[in-house]
């Protein structure tokens, strides 16, 4: 039922909150279209400052769902329709503040990492600007990044297009699967593991080489011990040599 039917989560569940925020855009024309420049304007400074400065700055307890930052966002996006200034279309204005914006996203980061080691809070205070998506720098890295690639003469890109067009369908797959996350991050992109594994080749390989295989012949040893069944009998076939060779390996291992 979740599945066919993803509104049962509205708090979390960024799809459901998607496909429900499409039914909300007829109601947020009409709003829009009733209001002047400088109307829309003071609506979209009060949803910045409430949704984005507040809980940026004075650590606010915003509580919102994705339905209500997707209409934030459609505010500010409509106005940048509505009401075009001549430094929207220009890209080195609007790179100069995409990039401006990313580099102090990067410095917040480390800054409060830096801050987070030395008061031995959690790993998670580093990304206080940048997470979630309503934060001040992630909300200006983004509207600046979209309206600087806007404004660049790419022309028609079939490459583009295909990769945008899958862009969704990756996201449902990654966002509502367990399997699928779990295949992605720890199976094939399993960075952190990968580089503790490097780290043991380089530095200590008898470590990391040895403790497996004696994991390995301790498996074969208990079984064997136990009358067990492995490997179409082979621990049944090889039991006495194993028990013989059990404490031996215990040593090595120690």
């Amino acid at each position: 039922m979740k599945m066919v039917f993803p509104f049962f989560t509205v708090a979390d569940n960024f799809t459901g909150c998607f496909l429900l925020f499409y039914l909300l855009i007829p109601f947020l024309n009409k709003l829009i279209h009733a209001l002047t420049e400088k109307e829309h304007l003071l609506l979209m400074a009060w949803c910045i400052g409430v949704y984005a400065f507040l809980p940026s700055f004075a650590k606010a307890n915003v509580v919102f769902n994705y339905v209500t930052w997707f209409s934030v966002l459609y505010v500010i996006a409509s106005y940048i329709r509505l009401y075009p200034k001549k430094w929207f279309s220009n890209v080195t204005v609007t790179g100069l503040i995409a990039g401006v914006s990313l580099l102090l996203s990067w410095v917040s980061i480390i800054v409060l990492a830096m801050f987070s080691r030395m008061v031995g809070k959690g790993i998670g205070l580093c990304y206080f600007f940048v997470a979630d998506s309503n934060k001040v720098f992630a909300l200006m890295t983004g509207v600046s990044a979209f309206l600087f690639f806007k404004n660049l003469r790419i022309g028609y890109s079939r490459g583009i297009n295909t990769i945008a067009a899958a862009t969704f369908g990756v996201l449902c797959i990654h966002a509502n699967s367990d399997t699928m996350r779990r295949w992605l991050w720890v199976d094939v992109c399993n960075g952190v593991q990968r580089e503790h594994n490097k780290k043991l080749n380089n530095g200590l390989p008898i470590l990391h080489k040895v403790p497996p295989k004696r994991d390995y012949g301790r498996y074969f040893c208990i079984m064997a011990e136990k009358g067990g069944t492995s490997h179409g009998g082979l621990t049944e076939k090889l039991s006495l040599f194993f028990h013989a060779k059990k404490q031996e390996v215990n040593a090595y291992g120690r």
